[in-house]
């Protein structure tokens, strides 16, 4: 039975060192199994000649990847400049057209919280802020009129 003991760790040894020859050693002994690993070997072999550790710290990002995560974050957190602003009617003049927007009256290249007005129809006004440009709309609103009823 001991003979077999050694044998089969004999036999372990031979296939670790096989596996893992150029990384390691390994010694058997009836005791004792021991397994050395050669630090300097660790870095060099892949098993395609490439390095095989990258000198990366994943929790020290590298500046440039810190300025993406922040102008991606940026982005998605921007808010629509456009959002806060109603329109709720239009002073119409051929020549001069206004808008009545949050409560104010504006006309064409006036700017309402950081918008400027680039253009006022009948029905919309076309904003800019930025390079971003969006129109602003009367809202619809639905109603029936009931004709009224005369009593005869």
């Amino acid at each position: 039975m001991k003979v077999y003991l050694i044998i089969a760790k004999f036999l372990t040894a031979i296939i670790m060192a096989l596996l893992l020859s150029p990384l390691a050693t390994a010694v058997a002994d009836d005791d004792l199994n021991m397994l050395t690993i050669n630090p300097d070997r660790l870095q060099t072999f892949n098993g395609a000649g490439d390095d095989l550790y990258v000198d990366r710290d994943p929790f020290n990002w590298p500046p440039e990847q810190i300025a993406r995560f922040k102008a991606l974050h940026e982005e998605r957190t921007k808010v629509d400049p456009f959002a806060s602003l109603t329109l709720t009617g239009v002073m119409w003049d051929q020549a001069h057209p206004l808008a009545i927007i949050n409560d104010k009256l504006i006309g064409i290249n006036d700017t309402i919280n950081g918008s400027t007005v680039t253009d006022i129809t009948k029905e919309t006004v076309v904003l800019k802020n930025g390079n971003l440009f969006h129109t602003l709309q009367f809202r619809a609103i639905a109603f029936e009129l009931n004709p009224v009823k005369e009593d005869n």
